[in-house]
C-alpha cells in the first residue's frame, strides 16, 4: 500500500537528516482511518477515500521537503510510488499478533511461550518455579508473579542458547 511506501520514503529522508514536516503524523492518521475501514465496512468507501487523501497530502509534503536531496531522490521515489499504486508489493508484513488474550490475568503476571519449546522443559519449569502452565492458541501460558516469571524466562533463554 502506498502508506507503507510513503513511510519508507519519510524514514529514508530522516536518515539523510531531512525534516519530514507533518508527514509522519499524517501517515499515522491514515493508518487509523484504514483500521477504521475494517471495523466499519458500511463506511469503507468514504474512509478509504479519506485515507488516500491523507496519504496524498503526506506525499506532497515529503516531496516538497525532499527538494535539497536532489532530482535523483525525487525520481526514485516517484517511480517507486507509481509501482506501488499499480499493485507492486512493498516488503513482507506479517499479520500482527494478537495483543489481547481473553481469560488472562489483568495484573500482567503471565507470559506466552511458543509451543516449539520442549514440553519437558516447560514441565520442569512449572515444577521448579511453581508456575501455573496452560496451553492455548498454539502456545504455553506461564502464570505466576513477575519475579518468578523473570527467573523462568532466564532459564528458558539459557537452555535455548545452549541448543
Amino acid at each position: 500500500m502506498s502508506r507503507l511506501a510513503t513511510r519508507e520514503m519519510a524514514v529514508e529522508m530522516k536518515r539523510k537528516g531531512m525534516r519530514t514536516g507533518d508527514a509522519m503524523a499524517a501517515l499515522r492518521n491514515a493508518k487509523s482511518v484504514l483500521n477504521e475501514c475494517r471495523l466499519r465496512p458500511e463506511s469503507r468507501e468514504v474512509l478509504l477515500g479519506k485515507a488516500y487523501e491523507i496519504i496524498g497530502d503526506a506525499q506532497k509534503d515529503l516531496f516538497i521537503q525532499a527538494g535539497p536531496l536532489g532530482e535523483e531522490f525525487t525520481r526514485k521515489w516517484e517511480s517507486h510510488l507509481k509501482e506501488v499504486m499499480k499493485g507492486k508489493k512493498v516488503g513482507k508484513f506479517p499479520a500482527p499478533a494478537r495483543s489481547f488474550y481473553p481469560g488472562m490475568p489483568r495484573d500482567g503476571g503471565w507470559v506466552r511461550i511458543s509451543r516449539e519449546l520442549d514440553p519437558e522443559l516447560i514441565k520442569a519449569l512449572e515444577e521448579r518455579f511453581g508456575l501455573d502452565v496452560e496451553e492455548a492458541d498454539g502456545a504455553f501460558i506461564l502464570k505466576g508473579d513477575r519475579e518468578t516469571l523473570k527467573e523462568a524466562l532466564k532459564e528458558i533463554s539459557r537452555v535455548v542458547r545452549q541448543g
